[in-house]
């Protein structure tokens, strides 16, 4: 598990470090440069898509979307300097709001569901402590939830985030500090 989390990670930055160059290899069609791209960015947008449904199969199903939408938009795609797979969690969050549309209920987000699996660096110390958290995560309203998703178990940048989310990267700096006063307030002080 730790081993492909830590290669995922590899390949991420193999990725990302290619950046226009890398983005015209996907334009021309490139299979390398495209399997790259699936292997660098499924799991996570598996994760994200299960922690928006609740769905390990609709994720599934999603985050493979993703890639048939991003194969059909590429030579749409403007690089600005932003890695490629904050454009995937955009095209993902549009995804998942056109199923919650078509199925004509609201997203429910469970961030039990994407820290079942975290990322070597995002573990959290104690099972209590992440019991808590998650507990308290749940309460917070749902843009405050996808930031905190993709900020800190998907690691994006406030820039990626802004990209996927459609807002500003101010607003995503304003998001997030709000959830992280929420967080802190429902959860009080704690020892180290």
């Amino acid at each position: 598990m730790i081993d492909s989390i830590a290669t995922s990670a590899t390949l991420q930055d193999e990725v990302t470090d290619d950046g226009a160059a890398f983005v015209q290899a996907l334009v021309a069609r490139d299979e390398s440069a495209w399997r790259r791209l699936f292997a660098a960015n499924y799991v996570n947008l598996v994760r994200f898509a299960r922690a928006r449904t609740g769905d390990q199969s609709l994720a599934e199903d999603l985050a493979a979307d993703v890639f048939l939408e991003a194969i059909k938009g590429i030579r749409r795609f403007r690089y600005r300097g932003l890695p490629v797979r904050a454009w995937l969690f955009k095209i993902e969050r549009h995804l998942i709001a056109d199923h919650f549309s078509r199925q004509k209920r609201r997203a429910r987000v469970s961030l039990e569901s994407a820290v079942k699996e975290p990322a070597s660096r995002t573990e959290i110390g104690s099972v209590e402590a992440k019991s808590d958290i998650m507990s308290a995560a749940a309460s917070l309203k749902p843009d405050q939830q996808e930031v905190i998703l993709l900020r800190f178990i998907h690691d994006l940048t406030p820039a990626e985030v802004a990209e996927a989310m459609g807002k500003r990267v101010g607003a995503v700096h304003v998001i997030q500090h709000r959830a992280l006063a929420a967080l802190r307030s429902r959860l009080g002080p704690r020892e180290e």
